[in-house]
């Protein structure tokens, strides 16, 4: 756990997804969990295993303040990549929308 305080930067959590077969997901959700500690990256790891699954897929969810400057979440995505060759991975950017930028203004009416 990382200490929150004056002198220690907050570190945005990356989620992983794994969707991979039950003997594959342990083993990919073990790579990244190292992959992750080697670059100091806390991870959540969710798997999902499934009897059916024939490429596995492994997703990173970055939230939105991470991308805005290089971060080591881009080393975990390639890194992963590298060791994990038969997988896909990819990464997914989630980002809040903030109430009054969402809303969209309409001009006003012509009175007629």
């Amino acid at each position: 756990m990382i200490p929150m305080n004056n002198t220690c930067p907050v570190v945005a959590t990356i989620r992983c997804e794994i969707h991979a077969s039950k003997r594959l997901a342990p083993i990919l959700a073990n790579i990244v969990q190292t992959c992750a500690r080697d670059l100091g990256q806390p991870v959540a790891i969710v798997a999902t295993a499934r009897a059916n699954a024939t490429i596995p897929v492994i997703t990173l969810v970055l939230p939105v303040e991470v991308v805005i400057e290089p971060h080591q979440a881009w080393c975990l995505a390639c890194r992963v990549a590298c060791f994990c060759p038969d997988a896909r991975v990819s990464v997914l950017v989630t980002g809040a929308t903030e109430p009054a930028a969402a809303e969209v203004s309409e001009p006003a009416a012509d009175a007629a």
